[in-house]
């Protein structure tokens, strides 16, 4: 899919009217009556427009004062199923970068040239993910002050100083970047099951499903021990009984990844009494099994085990 557009993105500049009244993030929530994940959740979503109406009444501003608008002419950004790619450009900035896809990174990458200067940045994962879940907006982050009618700018390990016009399209750039990154974020969340799930970190292999008790996850183990590729019973489905891990197959699929459901104990986020399971998240080419409902999204697995194998598991007697 294809989508350019020539049209104009209205982007919402929340942190900056949170930032010139002197209010926090954490401060909009309480007021409005929500925590603080929802609520960037919901800026970072698609709000409805009650909610945007009760976000600007608790801001003191009209509705249209909560949208940046960016022209159509300085950007394109186009998904497929091969990847999802934005870039921007203009007389000042050109920032080129790939976004989180399905089958590819979930946390993309970019290069940002000021054209001046023949000056670039060119950040890693690690100062990627920092930028998108920061609660500052862009300007808090950038900006360092101004020397002799320029404009200060710090981004991550890089430091220039830009004109007033270069300074805006940076800001802007950026911005664009945050938004399309986040958008294409919560469509890959939505496919993986994994909106009301977070990682340990961004890098992590898995997303926590919750805490169960231990005796539980005891009983859930012997499970894959009854119903192991060696028994003879799979009403249940079939697993390999590994001692430690819950995998459960698809043997439908005769080639290839057929692993149905793979949780694993986080042990230094579990108790004495309680284990902490982890959704083991696919390689990238394997994701596409999930569209088709070949294997379990962790929504599918977190209902999996709390319906079906749980209550199985409870009126086990061993």
């Amino acid at each position: 899919m294809y989508c350019k557009k020539n049209i104009v993105v209205n982007i919402l500049r929340v942190k900056e009217i949170l930032r010139s009244k002197g209010m926090t993030i954490n401060e909009l929530a309480c007021i409005m009556g929500i925590n603080r994940v929802t609520l960037s959740n919901i800026i970072n979503g698609n709000p409805t427009l009650e909610t945007l109406q009760k976000i600007a009444n608790c801001l003191g501003v009209k509705m249209p004062e909560l949208f940046a608008e960016i022209s159509e002419d300085k950007y394109s950004v186009s998904k497929n199923e091969f990847g999802n790619h934005y870039s921007y450009n203009d007389e000042n900035i050109f920032l080129n970068a790939f976004l989180p896809h399905l089958t590819g990174s979930q946390i993309g990458s970019f290069s940002l040239d000021i054209k001046r200067k023949e000056f670039s940045i060119v950040p890693n994962h690690s100062e990627i993910h920092e930028l998108v879940s920061s609660d500052e907006s862009v300007e808090e982050i950038v900006f360092k002050g101004n020397f002799n009618g320029l404009v200060l700018v710090k981004l991550f390990s890089s430091f220039t100083s830009l004109t007033l016009p270069e300074y805006r399209s940076f800001c802007d750039a950026l911005k664009m970047f945050i938004y399309f990154h986040k958008q294409c974020e919560v469509e890959i969340d939505s496919i993986l099951g994994a909106s009301n799930f977070k990682k340990e970190n961004y890098n992590s292999d898995y997303y926590l499903l919750g805490r169960i008790s231990r005796t539980i996850w005891g009983k859930l183990i012997y499970l894959t021990k009854i119903y192991d590729l060696d028994t003879d019973k799979d009403e249940l489905g079939k697993y390999n009984y590994t001692g430690h891990d819950i995998i459960m197959y698809n043997l439908e699929i005769k080639n290839g990844f057929n692993i149905k459901m793979w949780i694993s104990p986080i042990e230094h986020l579990s108790t004495n009494k309680e284990v902490m399971l982890g959704w083991k998240i696919l390689r990238d080419f394997d994701r596409k099994l999930i569209v088709k409902k070949l294997i379990f999204n962790a929504q599918e697995s977190y209902d999996f085990i709390h319906n079906t194998l749980i209550p199985k598991a409870i009126n086990l007697k061993n």
